[in-house]
């Protein structure tokens, strides 16, 4: 349903801006036809005769214009027919394959991002902070909305509740990095410092949580 209203929008911009142009060039036939008028007053002109009609030079070219002009639009307005049924299937396969490529993405983070916790309890540190900076789940939070999926798919499905779950979801990432990132230097700061591992923890299960809300809402939209 959202692909064909995304379809829909697109045919009907292209049909608005074709429509206009037509509308100019039947505005400029009509002018063109009372300048000519006017001319035709004010100055002679050289005649053709036929049997039954005399025709002035200048109507002889305003009728030449004209006819090139009512070509024209004729031509026009079977371009968006064409147009409206040329676009639709190739936007259509775009977007399903945008959707497709997101939701990979999304299901690939999840599986990276399940063997987090257990990383934490084993605290491996380093191999925690390479798993959320490097592609896929970097793109979730640390990458600029340009490269979100999850933005992605809210504006391929028109799911706007999938961006409140984006900016959720990249706090959640980004607060299990800043800890983790202390307790790989915890030992070298003065004082007693300890070590931080229910924290991250937790902070990674409700991104994973999030992760599978954003995954399960963007599958019911795009149905």
């Amino acid at each position: 349903t959202n692909n064909n209203n995304n379809n829909n929008n697109t045919t009907m911009k292209l049909s608005l801006l074709l429509g206009s142009t037509l509308l100019y060039c039947k505005w400029f036939m009509v002018v063109d036809a009372f300048v000519v008028r006017s001319i035709n007053k004010q100055q002679p002109s050289f005649t053709t005769k036929t049997a039954t009609t005399t025709t002035t030079t200048t109507e002889l070219e305003c009728m030449s214009r004209r006819q090139a002009m009512t070509g024209f639009l004729s031509t026009g307005a079977a371009l968006v027919a064409v147009a409206g049924m040329s676009t639709s299937p190739a936007i259509a396969a775009t977007t399903e394959s945008t959707t497709d490529t997101m939701m990979d993405e999304l299901l690939r983070s999840k599986e990276k991002l399940e063997r987090i916790p257990d990383l934490l309890s084993a605290q491996e540190w380093d191999t925690v902070r390479t798993i959320l900076k490097t592609p896929p789940i970097n793109n979730l939070w640390n990458m600029g909305d340009g490269k979100n999926p999850i933005l992605k798919l809210a504006k391929a499905t028109d799911e706007m509740d999938l961006i409140e779950l984006k900016d959720e979801l990249s706090i959640s990432l980004q607060m299990c990095d800043q800890l983790t990132y202390d307790n790989v230097f915890v030992y070298f700061q003065p004082g007693n410092g300890k070590v931080k591992i229910k924290e991250p923890v937790d902070l990674a299960n409700k991104a994973i949580v999030q992760l599978n809300k954003a995954i399960a809402l963007a599958n019911e939209a795009n149905k």
